[in-house]
């Protein structure tokens, strides 16, 4: 799990001020209705840390939150992030299978 919370870093690092903004709302309009929404909700209308939200996503979708980032960068049309973490996390698990 340590390396897909680095792997979730680094692709939020590689999105601008606006992307990371589209980003953020396209999480919001994933949050699952429950008691602890609203607490990530108020934590995403600030300006919270590019850790602060891998940690949000990681809190709220738990194993699903790689697929989740996924989906949501595919959202705010930024498949290159998309690619390159998915070739950059192959390439891992083929190292690790050897």
């Amino acid at each position: 799990m340590q390396s897909d919370i680095e792997q979730l870093l680094e692709s939020l690092r590689g999105l601008n001020d606006t992307e990371l903004n589209k980003y953020k709302d396209v999480f919001r309009g994933h949050l699952p209705f429950h008691r602890h929404s609203l607490i990530i909700e108020l934590m995403l209308r600030g300006t919270p840390s590019l850790q602060d939200i891998v940690f949000l996503t990681v809190q709220t979708f738990g194993q699903q939150a790689v697929v989740k980032t996924k989906e949501f960068l595919e959202q705010i049309r930024r498949s290159d992030q998309v690619q390159r973490w998915w070739h950059s996390r192959s390439g891992r698990k083929s190292k690790t299978v050897k």
